[in-house]
């Protein structure tokens, strides 16, 4: 890991490093926005960091970009375990790529784009 880079546990010190390189903690969750999912809907693939105090953390790519819905081979690997993610923390998303800048789309916290994701100790 590059020691250079800062890392982020809370997301108080991730807004310090708004549109920064950093590493972020915490736990990989599958946000779900459809909480009440038909059995034969396809399985959520959106994914948010939670830390470990229980706060939200960021989105793991902005919505509607590249990335943002998760491989699920990726979301097996490390659903509910502490991970490291490192990329770019940007404290409200960019918007949809194909909306007009009118449009309301979904906005948080998010890494975009990720380089790199590993289990965390």
């Amino acid at each position: 890991m590059d020691d250079s880079t800062p890392m982020c546990t809370t997301l108080s010190e991730c807004n310090a490093h708004d549109g920064e390189r950093v590493h972020v903690v915490g736990v990989y969750t599958v946000w779900d926005p459809l909480p009440q999912r038909a059995r034969d809907h396809p399985p959520a693939q959106q994914v948010m960091l939670i830390f470990r105090s229980g706060e939200d953390g960021p989105y793991l790519e902005a919505w509607g970009h590249e990335g943002h819905l998760r491989p699920l081979e990726e979301i097996a690997r490390y659903e509910a375990k502490n991970v490291r993610i490192t990329g770019t923390f940007l404290r409200r998303m960019p918007s949809h790529p194909t909306d007009p800048p009118e449009a309301a789309s979904l906005d948080g916290p998010c890494i975009h784009p990720i380089e790199a994701i590993a289990l965390a100790p």
